[in-house]
């Protein structure tokens, strides 16, 4: 019954569209590990096709482990509220690809010797949905809700 659904989706799925993937299999053969890497490349063809083919503006789906409880961050830790949060809202910092601290709101900061102290400078011309500028005492509010909203936020501060 399975494999009827999976044909007849096949049958109407239409254009088929070509994937490149990095593979990488680890096979263990008597006591030996042989890592085998196939690694397809796009031709120059393949990469123009997928740039006249793009498309802006429409609707973008994402599917999550649970319902969204709030739109403020601080509300939960839930990981749904996180994950919708991460899109519409701003911290000071971002990761970047190797884990470090990179800039967003912060354009850049400093820290005294001894930890307590941190100095930000707050990126201009940021503005909220409404055309209201970000102000640093909005930073700073944010800053000590964050700090006394609740015991689970006490373990970063």
């Amino acid at each position: 019954m399975v494999a009827a659904a999976m044909l007849a989706v096949v049958a109407c799925a239409g254009e088929t569209k070509t994937v490149f993937v990095t593979v990488v299999v680890d096979e263990q053969i008597k006591g030996d590990t042989i890592t085998v890497v196939a690694t397809p490349t796009s031709s120059p063809e393949d990469i123009a096709l997928a740039s006249q083919n793009a498309k802006m503006g429409g609707h973008l789906r994402i599917s999550s482990v649970g319902s969204v409880q709030s739109f403020d961050p601080l509300w939960t830790t839930a990981s749904s509220t996180g994950n919708v949060s991460s899109l519409i809202l701003e911290a000071l910092f971002a990761y970047k690809a190797d884990n470090s601290l990179g800039k967003m709101l912060a354009e850049s900061w400093d820290v005294s010797s001894d930890g307590l102290k941190w100095t930000f400078k707050i990126r201009e011309g940021v503005e909220f949905h409404n055309g209201t500028a970000l102000t640093t005492d909005q930073v700073i509010g944010t800053l000590r809700r964050q700090s006394e909203r609740a015991p689970v936020f006490k373990l970063v501060w």
